[in-house]
């Protein structure tokens, strides 16, 4: 007859093989009445672990990218920071707009560019119109390049709020200034592809005409129409190139291809976003420049269109923010199961 490995009354485990328990001293050979396993420890020693579940809650709805989740998280994402919007553009309509009417009253004398038209005879002002134009260039680059450091803060801005995360437009501006020049050749290079498209079209067009050739003509013209939902496919496909260059890293050129695969599938969903979203710049620059139309003082009859500017000027920007961050979830979906799980792709900080 054997010992037991446990005592029957406390418990202690036998580790010696003794035939009496070393804790209490009863007897630890086996019988009918010590056969049985060491007793449980009461309930109140026991530790609590909760039931686990064999399923949970499900997934929160991922939104789709569709014309109206982008229109309605756009302007939802616009008003939530009205005043951040509305005055950066404000200041921006404002600077570009003066710097135009000043420089045509540098030239001319007055900012409205109405000038007497010099007779057959008289002195022609070419030197003031060179000015002019020069002039007008150096507006039309700072602007751009304006525009660019713009873009690529409000991306960050817009990228960080629709997500629900806190961000200043400060530090959005930190991060967008080193990334300007990649957003500035990421807008510059689709518009000179097409104005090349266009000038070559134009140049045979006119070609055409000067030497009567009515089948060159004729040619040309077809390649004009064709030009038109050309380049509004283009632009639509490459309309997200600022939020891959801002959170992913990616280059101007990186950018410009991310924006087309992005966009794949999605440009007919685009296409109804830019067009109510014109109607709607459309609208508001109307109502807002038709109190000034018959305001003689340029400058004066100037303000509704820095209002517009102000109020739609960052509608872009936020819109590819918003498509972008709809997409990208549509991609990475979270997983079904318990709980909420992180994001699968976090903006690149």
């Amino acid at each position: 007859m054997g010992v037991a490995r446990f005592c029957a009354k406390c418990g202690t485990e036998n580790t010696g093989g003794l035939d009496a328990c070393p804790n209490c001293g009863s007897s630890l050979q086996l019988g009918a009445a010590q056969s049985a396993p060491p007793p449980m420890p009461p309930p109140s020693m026991m530790p609590y672990s909760p039931p686990v579940p064999l399923w949970g809650p499900p997934p929160p709805t991922v939104k789709r990218a569709t014309v109206g989740t982008i229109l309605g998280d756009t302007l939802s994402t616009f008003g939530k920071d009205f005043v951040v919007y509305f005055g950066i553009f404000l200041i921006y309509g404002a600077a570009i707009t003066l710097s135009t009417l000043l420089a045509t009253a540098l030239v001319f004398g007055n900012p409205s560019g109405s000038v007497e038209v010099p007779t057959a005879g008289g002195p022609l002002v070419f030197d003031a119109l060179y000015l002019y134009l020069a002039l007008l260039v150096v507006i039309a680059v700072v602007g751009l390049v304006i525009q660019s450091i713009l873009t690529a803060t409000l991306t960050v801005f817009a990228v960080h709020r629709h997500q629900g995360t806190a961000i200043t437009i400060g530090e959005a501006f930190r991060r967008g200034l080193p990334k300007f020049i990649s957003i500035l050749g990421a807008s510059l290079l689709p518009g000179l592809l097409i104005g090349v498209s266009l000038a070559a079209i134009l140049g045979l067009l006119l070609y055409g005409a000067l030497t009567l050739n009515l089948g060159l003509m004729c040619g040309a013209g077809v390649l004009l129409l064709a030009m038109i939902p050309v380049t509004i496919y283009v632009t639509i496909a490459l309309s997200l190139y600022a939020p891959p260059i801002m959170m992913e890293g990616k280059s101007a050129l990186g950018g410009l291809s991310r924006s087309w695969e992005l966009t794949r599938g999605r440009r007919l969903t685009l296409f109804g976003v830019f067009i109510v979203l014109g109607l709607l710049a459309f609208a508001i620059s109307l109502a807002a420049t038709i109190p000034f139309v018959f305001v003689a003082n340029p400058y004066l009859s100037s303000i509704g269109q820095i209002v517009a500017t102000a109020i739609t000027g960052s509608w872009t920007a936020i819109m590819a923010a918003v498509a972008y961050n709809l997409i990208m979830s549509s991609q990475f979906p979270p997983p079904v199961g318990y709980g909420t799980a992180p994001p699968l792709w976090r903006p690149r900080s």
